[in-house]
């Protein structure tokens, strides 16, 4: 749409652009048009959008079609958008002067291409359940011990630093080389945070807020192919990375890139300074779009596409810099702003290398992770719903945000990983198998307090019973004594049932995993791997269920290293097993409610504690109902007379056969 008038400021430049239009009424809404009010953030309310570009000012002509770059009649026009609209956008231009070592850096990442440490990524950019895609780019992830990095659906896994997973000594050379790529980076960074700070003072704008650190870098290698998808904004150039803005990283911080392009006979392309960029040159496009990362993000979507948040009024501008070149996208920058990789119009004049600087957000280390994990199960002596909610979903995690997604992604990347990242990912597998078990224990509980509270088992009052029959109906009391004292310790409205707060919480909880499992094995089958090397398929998720020793392991025919497997004590694992153990969750928690066995599941996916089956539960309730005593003083245990219906099923079948 066509921005409002913009006031005038000194030098003819807007302090800021406004808000494009209609944003601020989809995201508060209006009583008029019948929507809730949304309050805003205090992130929200602390966003300074990126200053406006000064059409008014005379002398400033832009190209009637195509990106604005820095050519021909356009050079002001582009000096001006780099000063006020992209200010957080900076350059060192390697024909200026020589900063980085070149030479070095060339030969480690053809050393690393040729070790194929380069893959194909699958990744899912709609999300769980769509379709997948193949990315154009190869990449590799370089970063501290245990960092990872998503994007797209897909957790990336770095090599460390110190090359400590590498098979050869060159290839150690070579990641402690982009080591020391990362510590200039970082340097340079500092020297441009200062000048955009000294910028900003003038203007009277806010401070950059962001660190000068870098914690991975993700290194792409670009090729031109003729399958590139078209640049949707004029349609006359092909993208071989898409507009989009880099996810998971702590706000504020800048995104560092050195790109070098490398003819087929491995030379550099050099450009020279001030000339008209060939048609076979890369380049970076980059537009304004308001929030399109950083804190105000899920404020945005919830009453605002993406679209809609593109500044028009704003020429969007592509930037081709010489090889051996960095570029810095400071502070805020990638907030408001995306990028695009834009390939050569007439055929490859080379592959491009770009090695780019980051610095995660919390929560994308494998410490952290683990962390969480050892938290987690010390306190498995704790009970109630906060309790037990935690632990579903760090379950979850773990299997859909990390085991999962390490496995995707095939044969050869966990032999290039597997050096490092084993003992983190078993160790992920022996939580993920506690976990699992705790859910089990949790089910049994809820599953047992539930048979308590309808009185199922219970015998007369000097009956004589068996051990192993005192032993449960011990755990059934003390399972009811669990489910009465978490409803007890308060925090709790007054009018919430146990049926309500945890047998429907858990329910939901194992809804949630059916659905997840049941994307994931979609994901895992996509058309598009079969299009793949064979080292590029997904490997087997390594675990095994109805188990508690190692033997499982070779019934399932799961190839097992060291203790890579997980193992759970549940009869199945599937989406269609948890499924209807949460079904069973909720007619357990409606037993519980009603205190009548009644409503207990026709056919259950877990077998009762005492190994009666349903339709003895169901004998037993009628039995008891019809005796004179009624519930209240019940003489005859349940056991005793589900017997005579067993004799009487056996003898009916044997009769069967006879008559037929």
């Amino acid at each position: 749409g066509v921005m409002a008038k913009m006031p005038k400021a000194k030098h003819g430049i807007s302090d800021q652009h406004p808000s494009p239009p209609n944003t601020k009424e989809k995201l508060r809404g209006t009583d008029e048009a019948g929507l809730k009010k949304i309050v805003p953030s205090k992130a929200e309310k602390n966003v300074v959008f990126p200053l406006a570009f000064p059409r008014d000012v005379k002398d400033l002509l832009l190209p009637k079609s195509g990106f604005l770059r820095n050519e021909g009649d356009s050079k002001n026009s582009f000096q001006m958008a780099l000063r006020t609209s992209y200010e957080g956008f900076a350059y060192d231009n390697a024909n200026e002067e020589r900063i980085f070592a070149h030479e070095e850096i060339k030969k480690s990442l053809l050393a690393m291409d040729s070790a194929g440490m380069f893959r194909t990524d699958v990744t899912q950019p709609f999300g769980l359940g769509t379709k997948c895609a193949k990315t154009y780019v190869t990449r590799c992830l370089l970063g501290e011990e245990g960092t990872t990095y998503k994007y797209l659906g897909l957790r990336m896994f770095s090599h460390p630093w110190n090359g400590g997973g590498v098979p050869s000594q060159l290839l150690q050379k070579s990641i402690y080389t982009i080591s020391q790529l990362n510590a200039k980076l970082v340097e340079r960074t500092k020297a441009h945070l200062q000048d955009l700070a000294e910028k900003r003072l003038e203007r009277g704008r806010p401070a950059p807020q962001g660190r000068a650190l870098f914690d991975v870098a993700l290194i792409n290698k670009m090729e031109f192919t003729g399958d590139l998808k078209t640049e949707p904004m004029f349609g006359t150039e092909r993208c071989a990375v898409a507009w989009h803005a880099d996810s998971s990283l702590e706000h504020y911080s800048t995104i560092a890139v050195y790109h070098t392009i490398l003819k087929h006979n491995q030379d550099e392309v050099k450009i020279k300074d001030g000339d008209r960029p060939s048609k076979g040159d890369w380049s970076v496009a980059l537009r304004v779009v308001h929030n399109a990362e950083g804190p105000a993000v899920p404020r945005r979507r919830l009453g605002n596409d993406l679209t809609s948040s593109i500044v028009t009024d704003t020429p969007p501008i592509a930037v081709t810099l010489s090889s051996g070149s960095a570029y810095y996208l400071l502070d805020d920058h990638n907030h408001h702003h995306q990028h695009a990789v834009i390939a050569p119009r007439e055929g490859a004049v080379g592959t491009r290398f770009s090695s780019t600087h980051r610095l995660l957000r919390e929560g994308h280390t494998v410490q952290c992770i683990i962390a969480r994990c050892a938290s987690v199960v010390s306190n498995f002596h704790r009970k109630g719903i906060k309790v037990w909610r935690a632990e579903q979903l760090l379950l979850n995690e773990i299997e859909f945000e990390w085991l999962r997604q390490f496995y995707i992604q095939g044969e050869g990347n966990k032999e290039l990983l597997w050096k490092y990242w084993k003992e983190p990912i078993c160790t992920l597998l022996k939580y993920w198998s506690q976990l699992e078990t705790r859910t089990q224990q949790v089910t049994n509980i809820l599953k047992l307090a539930a048979e308590e509270r309808c009185g199922y088992g219970r015998t007369a009052e000097h009956a004589v019973i068996s051990r192993s029959v005192r032993k449960l109906r011990d755990k059934r009391k003390k399972a009811l004594s669990a489910i009465e004292d978490i409803m007890d310790r308060g925090g709790t409205k007054e009018d919430t049932s146990p049926n309500e707060l945890i047998y429907k919480g858990i329910a939901s909880l194992l809804s949630e995993r059916a659905a997840l499992r049941n994307m994931w094995s979609k994901r895992e089958l996509d058309p598009v791997f079969s299009r793949m090397e064979v080292k590029c398929r997904p490997i087997s998720f390594p675990v095994v269920y109805n188990c508690c020793d190692g033997n499982a392991a070779s019934k399932n025919n799961i190839k097992v290293v060291d203790d890579e497997i997980g193992r759970s004590p549940f009869l199945d694992g599937s989406p269609e097993f948890l499924s209807k153990l949460a079904k069973d969750m909720e007619q357990w928690g409606d037993c519980f409610r009603s205190k009548d066995l009644l409503n207990w599941p026709t056919s259950e996916c877990m077998t009762s504690a005492s190994g009666t089956t349903v339709n003895e539960k169901r004998v037993a309730v009628t039995a008891q109902e019809s005796h004179p005593g009624g519930r209240e003083n019940q003489n005859i245990t349940a056991q005793a007379i589900c017997e005579p219906v067993r004799k009487a099923s056996k003898r009916s079948k044997t009769n069967k056969k006879k008559r037929f």
